[in-house]
């Protein structure tokens, strides 16, 4: 496949998990405006996930692995949730360079927080004496928190397919001159 036809795949991947990732907040907000909390915080959470999917995809733009390798990656990628959840939070932790943010903190250093909390979101647990947590017990004021952690980050891409794919050829071509400028100083 030519560069072309793999960035107009990347493109549609791109939207299609950005489009899933609005739709998923936009359902999350009216869980808890009927104060369905629990059920908000998981929907908000697998948002969050459908945009770092949509994150991940874009940073294949340059790369120069393999299709069998690119798909290799998409597969372990989409499986993972701690790799999706870290994708959606990279760029916030580039802007800071600390990833010290409590969302980057808890999926970088608390390995299960986040994949915890969508759980517990959605099920009845048993600690180990015996005192169950219903999934009702999550507070509005962590929902509204969690949804718009979320929200701000997918609202800050509004593209549609031709601008996803306009950037990624964009992107491509300034990479490709550069690596060219690399390897005629490289050769001087």
């Amino acid at each position: 496949m030519n560069t072309r036809g793999r960035l107009e795949k990347l493109a549609k991947g791109i939207l299609d998990c950005y489009e899933n990732a609005r739709k998923l907040i936009d359902d999350a907000k009216l869980l808890y405006k009927h104060r369905r909390y629990a059920r908000s915080v998981a929907l908000a959470i697998i948002a969050l996930e459908e945009f770092g999917k949509a994150e991940s995809l874009y940073s294949l733009i340059n790369t120069a692995m393999t299709a069998k390798e690119i798909k290799a990656y998409v597969r372990k990628i989409f499986i993972n949730h701690r790799e999706k959840q870290l994708a959606a939070c990279e760029r916030e932790f580039l802007r800071t360079m600390k990833g010290k943010t409590n969302f980057y903190y808890h999926i970088q250093v608390s390995k299960n927080f986040i994949e915890k909390e969508k759980e517990s979101s959605l099920y009845v647990d048993m600690n180990s004496t015996f005192d169950f947590k219903s999934p009702a017990s999550i507070k509005s004021d962590r929902a509204r928190k969690y949804i718009a952690f979320v929200a701000e980050k997918i609202y800050e891409y509004k593209f549609s397919y031709k601008d996803i794919l306009d950037r990624l050829m964009e992107e491509r071509e300034w990479y490709e001159d550069y690596s060219k400028d690399q390897s005629s100083r490289n050769s001087l």
